[in-house]
């Protein structure tokens, strides 16, 4: 399940940071993010992001911070970035992926989002990996649930 928070319409638009927040079907302790910027809008790409993690979905700790200058976060429309493996350091039920840089104000402006679980095979030092089922997007009043 996700929900996608944004603060610029929900919040008073200058200081809150728009996020998604996932609960996963299963604890994770590594995985890949993958997104694309939107092809028809200029100007509008994240610039920074804060992977947090949690397993009540209330206390966050945070696990990796994600930079257009240090990860190569793409600037330009419909660009695609797709993370190294991230390691978490431990087993989480939940993620929040806080935007927290963005070339025009606090908007996160995506028309694609992808999450994976990854998964070492011991024998070969080799990963695999499983893209999380897609979702369903339902809105509610304080932005979007997606199951």
């Amino acid at each position: 399940k996700l929900k996608w928070y944004d603060g610029a319409f929900y919040g008073d638009g200058e200081s809150e940071w728009p996020y998604l927040e996932i609960e996963l079907p299963e604890s994770l302790e590594r995985l890949k993010l993958s997104y694309t910027t939107r092809a028809e809008i200029e100007n509008y790409a994240p610039l920074g992001f804060i992977l947090l993690g949690s397993n009540d979905g209330s206390s966050w700790t945070e696990v990796r911070t994600l930079t257009a200058e240090a990860d190569n976060l793409p600037t330009t429309p419909d660009a695609t970035y797709t993370s190294p493996t991230i390691e978490l350091g431990r087993a989480y039920s939940h993620l929040r992926l806080q935007m927290t840089a963005a070339q025009n104000k606090n908007y996160l402006v995506l028309s694609e989002f992808s999450l994976y679980k990854i998964e070492k095979n011991l024998n070969y030092g080799q990963e695999g990996r499983t893209l999380i089922s897609p979702a369903e997007y339902q809105k509610g009043i304080y932005g979007y649930t997606v199951t």
